[in-house]
């Protein structure tokens, strides 16, 4: 026909592919090729064996006969916090050294400090470089347990969210023998929070935000061990600042969130303060906390130390909030009645008497 001319015939042109077609003229794109240890027709090679799982490859690794495959160990990312990063191993057996690559892209951090977690419970010497290769073993004999387990902690620093990925996993058995591998995904880093607590107040306590970025709205839970407090607000800080809406609820969790768009500046500061009642001085800690960047991304976080509540000021008799004769008056009655109140043992002894009486009188009067 006018306007045509004598083509050639389209398909696979490399001769390495599985579907290599020797009369095709031209390539078309469609070259499959054989995948991890197997052959084109998805048969083990070499020393291999086809297995009912996969990690990274298609086929599993051989045990001694060549007819049976070896379970893989696995690791995977586990919690992020500040700074830091969980690595997770799970074994099927005990293990006496591993080794692993960590990469980041595009290249944002550097490795600062790998330690804790199983490696260091068993003694294991670990080294590391800032490019990410972490290296451990035992001196001593001493294993790793089979099961699931924390690893080893990844402490870092720099900016960015890059992709990090686990690779070039090595693990030995306390033969020596070669655990195959497995990874879990990667994952991306994105900025990192701290919540903890400030000062404790009679009735609340302060909440101190540290992020590396501007956050755009927060949640966190407070507990208390044994149950004795109920949360009834929040105010001020900079969430107060910062024109935030902050809801509680009875059972301890905060929510705060904006309804024009501003943000909390990254740096440390006074998130807001949290004001509670009930009895006793129970333990009170953050916990369930998310914290999200001006994209809605959440943020990696970590948590100060628990710290002891104070629900009422010691010799506050009459929970007015203030120190003053009113209360003598009622401790004094409480002790001639033979009663007892814990804000009325200044002193702490467990019992009220003259003791507690003098402790009162000092604090009204400074002493």
């Amino acid at each position: 026909m006018d306007g045509t001319y004598e083509g050639g015939t389209s398909g696979c042109t490399d001769n390495s592919a599985c579907n290599y077609d020797w009369s095709a003229d031209y390539d078309d794109g469609s070259c499959t090729y054989p995948q991890g240890s197997c052959d084109c027709d998805g048969d083990p090679v070499g020393s291999y064996c086809n297995c009912s799982y996969d990690y990274n490859d298609a086929c599993g690794v051989c045990d001694g006969d060549g007819t049976s495959c070896s379970e893989p160990a696995t690791l995977s990312f586990g919690a992020l916090g500040s700074g830091s990063f969980e690595i997770i191993i799970d074994t099927p057996e005990p293990i006496a050294g591993f080794q692993f690559n960590i990469t980041d892209s595009p290249d944002q951090i550097n490795i600062n400090d790998v330690s804790g977690g199983a490696a260091s419970d068993a003694d294991f010497q670990i080294s590391f470089n800032e490019s990410g290769t972490v290296v451990a073993f035992s001196l001593t004999g001493s294993t790793i347990p089979a099961g699931q387990h924390v690893l080893t902690n990844v402490y870092y620093s720099g900016d960015g969210t890059p992709e990090l990925c686990l690779e070039e996993g090595f693990v030995a058995d306390p033969n020596g023998d070669n655990v195959p591998v497995s990874y879990g995904d990667c994952i991306t880093l994105t900025g990192s929070a701290s919540l903890s607590f400030g000062n404790v107040f009679p009735g609340g306590v302060e909440i101190v935000l540290f992020s590396t970025d501007p956050i755009a709205g927060f949640q966190f839970d407070l507990t208390d061990s044994p149950d004795q407090l109920s949360v009834t607000g929040a105010s001020g800080g900079s969430a107060e600042q910062y024109d935030y809406q902050v809801s509680t609820n009875q059972s301890g969790t905060t929510l705060g969130f904006t309804l024009t768009g501003t943000t909390i500046p990254a740096g440390e500061a006074v998130l807001t303060n949290l004001y509670f009642e009930g009895e006793g001085s129970p333990e009170i800690c953050l916990s369930n906390g998310i914290v999200s960047d001006s994209s809605g991304a959440g943020m990696s976080i970590s948590y100060g130390e628990c710290v002891t509540a104070v629900l009422t000021m010691p010799g506050d008799t009459n929970g007015d909030g203030a120190i003053d004769i009113l209360d003598v008056v009622i401790l004094v009655n409480d002790l001639l009645a033979g009663g007892y109140s814990a804000v009325g043992d200044i002193n702490g002894d467990g019992v009220l008497n003259v003791l507690d009486v003098v402790q009162l009188v000092n604090l009204i009067l400074g002493q």
